[in-house]
């Protein structure tokens, strides 16, 4: 039995009758929890999604399973890429299948604008062909910083080249040197 402390007086909740759906309790009975065991603090990870495991394995199970979804860069360790732009458009493939972008950051020494284009590519993109899925701008002079905490998915690949304009069809080559930093990805 748990009594829960209100302003109000204490209620008694008996987990064997009381919930609902509970055999043979107030809930309607016959339902499908047929016991309820809370668990305690030292009981194991639950190994499956099906099975009999105490309430505190089930949830211990979720919160894993959660973790390994929203946090897989930190949990396997997400690869570190040091970039530093040649005078080029520096198409590059970074993974050639599906991944995420964990963080980046990235700083523009140039005095212009330079734009950053990821393409959802298994190879590295040709440059004014290939449409970019995202495009971000950094500004001249300036730094670029940002974290996906849940990644920033990529079906097929990732790729990314560097231009001076925004356009998609742009081609146009930043200077060696103009560019540099790190993406992070899985």
């Amino acid at each position: 039995m748990y009594t829960t402390q209100d302003p109000m007086p204490a209620v008694l909740i008996d987990p064997a009758t009381d919930l609902p759906y509970a055999a043979g309790g107030s809930g309607g009975g016959g339902g499908a929890v047929t016991s309820v065991d809370l668990g305690t603090a030292a009981d194991a990870v639950a190994s499956t999604d099906t099975g009999t495991f105490s309430l505190i394995a089930l949830t211990k199970r979720l919160l894993t399973l959660l973790s390994a979804a929203f946090f897989s860069a930190a949990a396997s360790g997400a690869t570190s890429t040091r970039i530093t732009s040649a005078a080029s458009t520096n198409a590059t493939n970074l993974k050639a299948s599906a991944g995420n972008l964990c963080q980046m950051d990235l700083s523009n020494y140039a005095a212009y604008d330079v734009f950053v284009k990821f393409y959802n590519k298994a190879s590295a993109p040709t440059v004014g062909t290939d449409t970019p899925v995202w495009t971000i701008r950094i500004k001249a002079g300036a730094d670029y910083s940002r974290t996906f905490p849940g990644g920033k998915s990529f079906a097929t690949g990732i790729a990314y080249a560097f231009t001076k304009l925004v356009g998609d069809a742009d081609a146009t080559a930043v200077a060696a040197g103009d560019v540099s930093g790190y993406i992070d990805w899985v």
